[in-house]
């Protein structure tokens, strides 16, 4: 028999998911990316010192050109490097702060569907259906269109055409969990329905929501970029989008002005997708148990 101080000691659940998540290597090369690109965002712009919207150098300069502008100029000289560091920020931002107004709304829709049931499921789900239904683009092109185009709109443009999904998701699992014995326990002992879904569901309904957070992100880092695209976005704010947006014309000019802001959201977005798919992993038991 072994010595009681020689028994090893159950991992936490939160030492626990740490361990999976960087034992998954895609995972881990999700998060490389995205430490990279924020604090390229963060850093960078104070590093390389070059403004994004002053011409700098002469138009159409190709990358490797001249050291000064190593990624090359747009149609008008302006620094393309400059541009991918300073607009980083608010791209991010803008995909975060939509994905966080789509994810709140579609976590209290789907939750309060998804545990009462009856009248209030039905009402909420065809509210919600209202919305799947809408053309996304068409929809938040309207609003651009009648209120002026800025960082807010966006977002909340954004946020209003992302939540369905979530919704749909969020009340699939609280329809699965409100019938598991410890919530009925909670029930039995007086516990109230605000305590019971916010914090008794909720909790262990993460893990698969966290995922669609993170896919909520990507979505609407490529939908931002999508309306700065067709000049729908913050004019005065510098962002890939607006890069990729206004160099289309001369793209057989300066392909570099289209190619590497796009190469940015590319990597962006797959750095958000893997972290997701590796934060659900890690979160959820069946995973860790593998």
């Amino acid at each position: 028999m072994k010595p009681v101080d020689t028994i090893p000691k159950p991992q936490s659940p939160l030492r626990e998911a740490v361990v999976v998540f960087f034992g998954n290597w895609a995972a881990a090369f999700g998060l490389l990316i995205l430490m990279i690109v924020i604090f390229g965002s963060i850093f960078g712009p104070a590093i390389y010192g070059v403004s994004p919207q002053e011409t700098v150098n002469a138009p159409f300069l190709g990358p490797m050109v001249d050291s000064s502008s190593p990624l090359g100029t747009d149609y008008i000289g302006r620094d393309v490097l400059a541009g991918i560091l300073n607009g980083g920020s608010a791209t991010i931002m803008i995909g975060a702060a939509a994905a966080l107004v789509a994810v709140v709304i579609g976590i209290t829709i789907g939750s309060l569907a998804g545990y009462y049931g009856g009248l209030t499921d039905t009402l909420l789900m065809r509210f919600t259906e209202f919305f799947q239904v809408l053309p996304a683009l068409l929809f938040v092109m309207v609003l651009m269109t009648l209120f002026t185009p800025s960082i807010q709109t966006t977002v909340i443009g954004i946020g209003l055409v992302m939540w369905p999904p979530t919704a749909r998701l969020a009340r699939a699992e609280f329809m699965r969990l409100k019938t598991m014995d410890y919530v009925r326990a909670e029930r039995a002992m007086g516990a109230r329905d605000r305590r019971i879904i916010w914090q008794v569901i909720l909790p262990n309904a993460m893990p698969p929501l966290i995922a669609a957070a993170a896919l909520v992100i990507g979505v609407s880092i490529l939908f931002e970029a999508g309306l700065s695209f067709l000049g729908l976005g913050d004019p005065n704010i510098r962002s890939w989008g607006e890069m990729i947006g206004s160099n289309r014309d001369y793209i057989f000019d300066s392909p570099w002005a289209v190619f590497f802001p796009g190469i940015a959201i590319f990597l962006t977005v797959l750095g958000v997708s893997l972290v997701g798919d590796g934060l659900n992993d890690a979160m959820n038991p069946r995973f860790r148990e593998r």
